[in-house]
């Protein structure tokens, strides 16, 4: 894979404000929240999710909508700190954690029936209508799943996630000899079981009717969710020749395996750790909690199908859906103008030979009809060749463009 000229990546830069130590800071302020998810075959899923609130306070609900994933949260290269202030505005307690990057934690414990000391939540709880705030004094850089910290087999299928992610430096993700990239797209995977959010929702989990994620079954399988069905946005590449990072996250219980058809993968790192060989696949083995990353330089402009190869395909179990989604690929701009061009050229050559023959055609019994056609066939004879001569400039700026787009 050559490597393309530097150009940063896009990135949602969250509350980004100035420290007084040689790094800066970053604050983003989160609320959890509920909301109401309608599937393609029109049925009303019960979600948990993040907002970033309106006004950066917490101090009132400003009618945010919360999604799940939940907003991306970029630390910009150089930054070590980042404090997520949290208001929790669902029914149950929650927290929130960054597996793979270092902090103190505060496990919370309880006793079960069978008097077994067990852990409710990794660190420390937000209750309902509480406010707290999780630090990160030391954050390195990579792809990351924030996500709940407590009964995380629940709360994260419920929907709490999104993803952290941090550059080595702009437009590269991980030191050398990690390529730089020019476009960026995060694919998150992740699964619905209606019948634990409606436990969950309406106050029966954990009793017979859903005691545990063991009776977990989930019918709906979505990318950055979404299931696919008619209408879903592609995930775009960016030009054909340049190279794009793909986040690859799996916020579900299962394992999935995203394959690029048609399409190599460069796979760079895991879990936010730069592999120490990368390697050229058309898939990614991606188990319940992995981030993968990988780098895609489409060779042809298209859309190409990337499915889970797990044959998570469905939409409570109707075909045609699941985790589907196509990932596209345009024309380089400069490409682009040189074919625009080049057709411009073969339509005017095209016109003049049509032109040209009407005047070797017109009539000449006259001397004025005989001066008449004589202008003509040298009016059109001569816009004809130059329409030639552009005609070929254009075909050979054409040809050296993909010949060094090729190379």
């Amino acid at each position: 894979m050559k490597t393309p000229k530097r150009i940063a990546a896009f990135a949602i830069l969250l509350a980004t404000a100035s420290a007084s130590s040689s790094f800066a800071q970053t604050d983003v302020f989160l609320v959890a929240k509920e909301f109401t998810q309608t599937m393609p075959d029109g049925v009303q899923i019960v979600m948990w999710g993040y907002a970033l609130d309106a006004d950066g306070d917490l101090l009132t609900d400003d009618g945010e909508a919360a999604s799940s994933p939940g907003p991306q949260i970029v630390v910009p290269p150089g930054e070590a700190l980042l404090r997520i202030h949290i208001r929790n505005d669902l029914p149950a307690d929650t927290s929130l954690i960054i597996p793979g990057q270092t902090t103190t934690l505060s496990p919370v414990m309880f006793t079960d029936a069978s008097g077994r000391e067990r852990v409710s939540s990794f660190t420390t709880v937000v209750a309902p209508g509480a406010t707290a705030t999780y630090t990160w004094n030391d954050v390195r850089n990579g792809s990351f799943m924030y996500q709940s910290g407590t009964h995380v087999a629940v709360q994260i299928q419920m929907g709490l996630f999104g993803s952290m992610t941090k550059e080595f430096e702009p437009g590269r993700a991980y030191r050398q000899p990690t390529p730089f990239h020019v476009g960026e797209a995060s694919v998150f995977y992740s699964e619905i079981d209606p019948d634990l959010h409606a436990a969950v929702a309406g106050g029966t989990y954990g009793t017979p009717a859903y005691p545990n994620t063991l009776d977990y079954r989930p019918r709906y399988f979505l990318v950055n969710g979404e299931p696919f069905s008619a209408g879903v946005a592609d995930i775009s590449l960016g030009a054909v020749g340049e190279s794009s990072l793909v986040r690859f996250f799996n916020a579900g219980l299962e394992t999935h395996v995203p394959t690029a058809l048609g399409m190599d993968m460069l796979i760079v790192a895991e879990d936010g750790n730069l592999l120490p060989t990368n390697r050229s696949s058309y898939s990614v083995f991606l188990p319940a909690g992995k981030t993968k990353d990988v780098l895609i330089q489409p060779e042809m402009p298209g859309r190409h199908a990337l499915v889970d190869r797990s044959m998570a395909l469905s939409n409570n179990n109707g075909p045609d859906g699941g985790m589907l989604v196509f990932l596209s690929a345009d024309i380089p701009q400069e490409l682009s103008e040189a074919q625009n061009k080049l057709d411009t050229w073969s339509k005017r050559v095209f016109k003049a030979k049509a032109k040209l023959t009407i005047a070797f055609a017109m009539p000449e019994a006259t001397p004025a009809e005989q001066r008449a056609k004589a202008r003509a066939v040298e009016t059109w004879r001569s816009r004809l060749e130059t329409a030639r001569s552009r005609l070929s400039r254009a075909m050979n700026r054409l040809v050296q463009m993909q010949e060094d787009l090729d190379s």
